[in-house]
């Protein structure tokens, strides 16, 4: 079990703990539910993912500008040990962490997380195992299972992972349809029962403007309509779910050049982003804003033109408006 393996192992790399999902017990018995994060109307999260890690002095400069705009906790995206420093610093700022873990079957990463957890236990509220890897088609439900189920059973942090919101449809109405572009075709009906809460990526830019207007960030003429299919989203996940539900990411793009199918693309702007959120935060709070900050070496167009910052730190209206929506 975790407890003495945490208790035997030394200091190495500065984690606490060298070998913690190792010493998991992975017995079939259900783990008590732990608390989920607090996602209350005074709290706003912050995705903080990003492709390569980067220098400390650069990770504190971001978080505390995340924090100096109304940042209360950030969602990071994974746990190798050249990560530590995103945990380190944001306990240092006062921020929340919900804890990533992008690959559930690499021990050194899950061992990596665990003692993450363990050196910083006031910091991590939650751990999330995986990030659309069922989607992706990189793990299996039963491998995800497992690790999930050990990190329940060893910490006393909420566990998660998070998936498109597609997935969760199909898992709810057994329609394949419903996994889009997923490239792994398999439904997976426990996943809304998997873990302490759930946590969809949902882009109602996307999944609502495509549908009727054919392409992101098409013409519809208000953000309101928006945020409010977003908000009936959750719902829907909510009345299925029996746990809490939040949105792992929500995001718009100021821009999506490149990307659109049939539209110009005007409608992509750092003022719609703005309205986006503040609708959606009239709404509810279950949200993380995703991302903070854009990344130019993301793989689509939200990582590159989604931040509430630009990639060289300057505030969104989004984010100077933070703390008022």
């Amino acid at each position: 079990m975790i407890g003495g393996a945490l208790r035997r192992v030394g200091n190495a790399a500065g984690l606490g703990c060298a070998t913690l999902l190792g010493a998991l017990s992975l017995a079939a018995a259900e783990p008590a539910a732990a608390t989920s994060p607090d996602f209350g109307p005074d709290q706003h999260w912050i995705g903080y993912g990003h492709v390569l890690p980067e220098p400390a002095t650069l990770t504190r400069t971001r978080l505390q500008a995340l924090k100096d705009a109304g940042a209360t906790g950030i969602v990071t995206y994974a746990s190798p040990p050249d990560r530590i420093q995103e945990v380190t610093i944001a306990a240092d700022l006062g921020l929340k962490v919900i804890l990533g873990v992008y690959d559930p079957l690499n021990q050194t990463e899950t061992e990596t997380a665990g003692g993450i957890w363990f050196n910083n236990q006031d910091t991590v509220v939650a751990i999330n195992v995986g990030n659309e890897g069922l989607c992706a088609g990189r793990y299996s439900y039963e491998k995800l299972f497992e690790t999930i189920r050990a990190f329940q059973r060893d910490t006393n942090a909420a566990i998660t992972t998070s998936e498109p919101w597609g997935e969760y449809q199909a898992a709810i109405s057994g329609n394949r349809d419903a996994l889009g572009d997923c490239q792994n075709k398999t439904i997976n009906p426990g996943l809304l029962t998997l873990g302490d809460l759930v946590s969809a990526n949902l882009y109602s830019y996307y999944e609502l403007e495509a549908q009727l207007s054919g392409g992101p960030c098409a013409p519809i003429e208000s953000t309101a309509i928006n945020a409010a299919w977003t908000l009936g989203a959750l719902y829907g996940l909510e009345t299925m779910a029996a746990r809490p539900v939040i949105l792992h990411e929500s995001g718009y793009p100021v821009d999506a050049t490149g990307e659109v199918k049939s539209s110009p693309g005007e409608r992509c702007t750092e003022q719609r982003q703005a309205d986006y959120y503040c609708e959606l935060r009239a709404l509810t709070s279950d949200f993380v804003y995703f991302p903070g900050f854009d990344d130019s070496r993301g793989a689509d167009y939200l990582g590159r033109f989604g931040g509430l910052f630009t990639e060289p730190g300057e505030p969104r209206l989004a984010a100077k408006q933070l703390g008022d929506c």
